[in-house]
C-alpha cells in the first residue's frame, strides 16, 4: 500500500515519500516519530472505513419501462444519506436526454442511521430514436464547507413504436389524395320545400308584425275636490242658463257639483244619498256650525226645485250659487307648510 503524507515535520519543506523508504530510511533518533505517523496513518484509514459503512448511494427507476411517444411514466428517484445529512439535486432541472418532466414530487424518510429521499419525476417524450436516460446527479452536503456528489445509474426505456414493425414498407407510404366522389343529386321534390319554406316565414311574420301590442290607457290622476268644484262653478257661470230662463237646470247642476266635492272632500258616498240621508249627515259632520247651517240651507231651498218642480227666480238660482261658492272656499284643505330651520352660528352656540 502506498500512503502519502502532506504534512511539515520539523519545519522541512513539503515533501511526499514512500512507507516502505519511510520505514528504512528513518534514523532511530526518528524511529519514534515514525510509530507516531503509522499510528495516525491507521487511525484516519479506520475513520475511512467507518465511512464507508455509512456511504451514500443513489438509484433509478422507471414505472413502467416502456412508453409510446407522448405516453407519461414515472421516473423513480431515490438517494441513501447519513441521518441528519442534507442532499438535493445537483440541478434545478436535471438533464433527462429527450425526456421532458410534466411533475415532480419529493419525499424524506428519516431513519435511526441514514435517511431515504425519494424524487418522483411523471416525464415523457416525442423523440423514438433517444431512448437513454443520463445519469441523474445529487449534491450531499456533509457539512458548511464539504459537499459530496453521487450520481445513480442511467436507463434505457423501451420506446414502443406507433406504426408496428410488421406492416410492409409499402403499407406506411403516403398516398396520392383521392378525387372528390359525387353523391349524387337531389330529387325534384325538394325543390318544392324551398317556396314553401318561404312562404311559410313570410306568413309567421306577418302575423307577428300584425299583432299591435296594446298600450294601457293613461288614466290621468283626479284634480283635487277643490280644484274640480270651482273649475265645475266657472264653467256653469259661464253657461247661459240663467239668461234663458232655465233655472231650474241651474239648480240642479249646483246640486250636484255640491254632492260631489262633499263626497270627495269629506270621502262619503253623499251622490248616492237622499236629501234626508244627506241632511242626518250635515248634523254630525266635522264642519263648523256656521257651515254646517250654510250647507243644510242650500239642500233644503234645492230640494223643492229638485222633486216638486219648483221653479226659482233667477235671483234665488244666484243666492244659491253664492251659498255653495262661500262652503266651497271656506272647507278647502289647508295644506301645512314647512318652514326652514333656522341656521344656528356656531360662534352663538358657544357663548
Amino acid at each position: 500500500m502506498s500512503i502519502r503524507i502532506f504534512q511539515c515535520l520539523e519545519g522541512s519543506s513539503l515533501h511526499s515519500i514512500n512507507s516502505k523508504d519511510f520505514i528504512r530510511g528513518v534514523s532511530a533518533k526518528h524511529r519514534l516519530m515514525k510509530y507516531k505517523i503509522l499510528l495516525a496513518v491507521l487511525a484516519s484509514a479506520s475513520m475511512g472505513f467507518s465511512q464507508d459503512s455509512t456511504a451514500s448511494w443513489a438509484s433509478a427507476g422507471l414505472v413502467p419501462d416502456s412508453l409510446s411517444v407522448g405516453d407519461s411514466v414515472q421516473l423513480l428517484l431515490k438517494l441513501a444519506v447519513p441521518h441528519g445529512v442534507k442532499a438535493e439535486l445537483a440541478s434545478e432541472h436535471p438533464d433527462l436526454g429527450s425526456f421532458s418532466v410534466l411533475s415532480a414530487t419529493q419525499k424524506r424518510v428519516d431513519g435511526s442511521v441514514a435517511d431515504t429521499l425519494l424524487w418522483k419525476l411523471w416525464v415523457t417524450t416525442y423523440d423514438p430514436t433517444r431512448d437513454t436516460i443520463p445519469a441523474v446527479s445529487f449534491l450531499i452536503h456533509v457539512n458548511d464547507s464539504i459537499c459530496d456528489t453521487v450520481s445513480s445509474q442511467s436507463l434505457v426505456a423501451r420506446i414502443i413504436p406507433t406504426i408496428s414493425a410488421k406492416l410492409p414498407p409499402d403499407s406506411i407510404k403516403l398516398r396520392e389524395i383521392k378525387p372528390p366522389v359525387s353523391a349524387g343529386k337531389y330529387p325534384w321534390y325538394w325543390w318544392l320545400l324551398v317556396p314553401l319554406l318561404c312562404g311559410l316565414i313570410f306568413i309567421i311574420l306577418k302575423f307577428f308584425k300584425g299583432r299591435k301590442k296594446v298600450l294601457p290607457e293613461y288614466v290621468a290622476p283626479p284634480k283635487p275636490a277643490y280644484d274640480e268644484a270651482i273649475e265645475a262653478l266657472d264653467l256653469l257661470d259661464k253657461s247661459e242658463l240663467l239668461l234663458t230662463g232655465r233655472t231650474r237646470e241651474y239648480v240642479f247642476a249646483l246640486s250636484d257639483i255640491a254632492k260631489r266635492y262633499i263626497e270627495r272632500r269629506f270621502e262619503v258616498a253623499a251622490q248616492e244619498w237622499t236629501t234626508d240621508e244627506l241632511l242626518e249627515w250635515i248634523v254630525r259632520s266635522p264642519m263648523s256650525s256656521e257651515i254646517m247651517a250654510a250647507t243644510e240651507k242650500f239642500f233644503r231651498d234645492s230640494h223643492p226645485v229638485k222633486f216638486a218642480k219648483l221653479i226659482p227666480l233667477a235671483v234665488e238660482a244666484r243666492a244659491m250659487r253664492e251659498d255653495i261658492g262661500g262652503i266651497v272656499d271656506r272647507t278647502k284643505p289647508v295644506i301645512a307648510e314647512t318652514k326652514p330651520v333656522a341656521s344656528v352660528n356656531q360662534a352663538e352656540v358657544g357663548k
